[in-house]
């Protein structure tokens, strides 16, 4: 299956975690690859498995080569600490994992296979492309966008733990979602 398909997929099950960037109303249906909310506004599907949901676009000083140093640094167990004390601060309970700035998404990845569980949601955005897109290439059931922390394109009481460990925080769009 292409990633396309499935992302497209991913989010069909997933619908209800999102809101439209444009009128931030809920979609109805994954359609053509295209995310439709109830108002027509349609957001694509990218080929290389993510969805750009940011209104504008974002100059981020996070390129290629730094987020490859990063992620090598942190496949060396940089974080493995910290991602195991989340982990155990989750206990057993099952969990939709908001990361915020997952940049190029190795800290989800590690939660995600520490935890093992096939009944959560993992769900990572941040601003930088090449960090989205580095980040989609991780062989995982992890959904990666590109997005806003200031106005994030999710349902209120989406998620049941946020992670952030990288990036700005805005504490009323966090308590929202």
């Amino acid at each position: 299956m292409k990633k396309i398909e499935k992302v497209s997929s991913w989010l069909c099950d997933h619908l209800a975690l999102f809101n439209c960037p444009v009128c931030h109303e809920k979609f109805m249906q994954v359609n053509n690859q295209q995310l439709v909310c109830v108002n027509g506004h349609r957001i694509n599907i990218n080929k290389h498995g993510y969805v750009y949901f940011l209104q504008k676009g974002v100059k981020s000083e996070y390129d290629r080569e730094m987020l490859l140093a990063r992620r090598q640094l942190l496949s060396a167990g940089l974080f493995k600490g910290i991602i195991t004390a989340i982990n155990e601060e989750l206990g057993p309970t099952p969990q939709r994992i908001l990361d915020v700035g997952s940049g190029e998404g190795t800290p989800l990845f590690q939660l995600q296979q520490l935890r093992n569980r096939h009944d959560e949601t993992y769900v990572g955005f941040d601003i930088s492309r090449p960090g989205v897109q580095l980040a989609t290439q991780l062989d995982s059931e992890l959904f990666f966008c590109l997005a806003d922390l200031r106005q994030l394109p999710f349902q209120n009481n989406s998620f049941s733990t946020i992670i952030e460990l990288f990036s700005p925080s805005d504490y009323r769009e966090f308590h929202r979602v």
